[in-house]
């Protein structure tokens, strides 16, 4: 159960680099930042390849890689464009539901099961998911119009399956190097976006931050590549659901949106985590 602990750092990495993304995003340059936020990522991801030295590499990989590429890559756009135009609370809301897709697939395809304390912080993720829901849309100032609920869901969907295509890979034996189809991954996603925003030019004042969020989301993925590899993808994913505190947090204090039933929030959203870790 150690890489449990692995979902949690990955947690927090995935959180910064949430929060990065809506800072991004204020700036307005989209290519920059995320050209940035890949070319970071594959640099870093390449040096992990080489200081672990794991040359062995197979068709598998590069199927794996290029594969969760595709999807982030997608997912990634979605949600900088999600964060631009609509409450970054909202948004962040809507992302933070992804786990279902890994936790019904893990508990009816791959008969993973949770016990009596997961099942508690489960029942507590849905109590603060509902209030959550009622308190944005109540009191958010910028709102999710349809083209934000839209990005916001093509990011559900991505990103939701991302730990699962992982389970598979690593179940039918072609997933063997992790730190190399993270590269690839990263790689795929750098040539793609450099395709995509060929004409745009490079905005310096994002590029800090770009590269800030890249290496968490690298050293991030990486880690929760493992947890889904050889962990429970049930778990993991109610673990790294709660990447959105970190943003919200940053939302209440930074953007002012803020109230005391977002502090009550914040303590469930923390006990759900120690008791899921359990």
């Amino acid at each position: 159960m150690r890489w449990i602990y692995l979902a949690i750092i990955a947690l927090l990495l995935f959180g910064t680099s949430r929060t990065l993304y809506i800072i991004g995003s204020r700036y307005g340059n989209e290519g920059t930042f995320l050209i940035i936020l890949n070319l970071t990522a594959t640099l870093l991801s390449l040096s992990i390849l080489f200081i672990l030295r794991q040359t062995n590499i197979n068709m598998g990989d590069l199927v794996c890689g290029a594969s969760l590429g595709a999807l982030s890559v997608i997912g990634a756009i979605s949600l900088y464009r999600a964060n631009a135009v609509s409450s970054p609370s909202l948004v962040n809301i809507i992302l933070g539901l992804n786990f279902i897709i890994p936790l019904i697939i893990g508990i009816s395809i791959f008969k993973e099961r949770l016990d009596i304390y997961q099942y508690i912080g489960l029942m507590i993720i849905i109590l603060t998911i509902l209030l959550s829901i009622t308190e944005a849309f109540k009191n958010s100032k910028q709102g999710l119009n349809m083209i934000g609920l839209a990005y916001s869901l093509i990011t559900f969907f991505t990103w939701g399956f991302l730990g699962v295509l992982v389970k598979f890979f690593k179940l039918i034996g072609l997933l063997g190097n992790y730190p190399f189809c993270i590269f690839l991954m990263y790689l795929f996603e750098l040539i793609l976006l450099s395709i995509y925003y060929r004409d745009k030019k490079i905005d310096k004042n994002v590029s800090i931050i770009g590269a800030s969020a890249g290496a968490c989301s690298c050293i991030g993925s990486y880690l929760a590549l493992i947890c889904y590899a050889i962990g429970e993808i049930s778990i993991t994913s109610l673990i790294l659901r709660f990447a959105f505190i970190i943003p919200t947090v940053y939302s209440m204090i930074v953007l002012k949106d803020f109230n005391k039933l977002k502090i009550v929030l914040l303590c469930l959203s923390i006990l759900s985590v120690v008791l899921v870790s359990m």
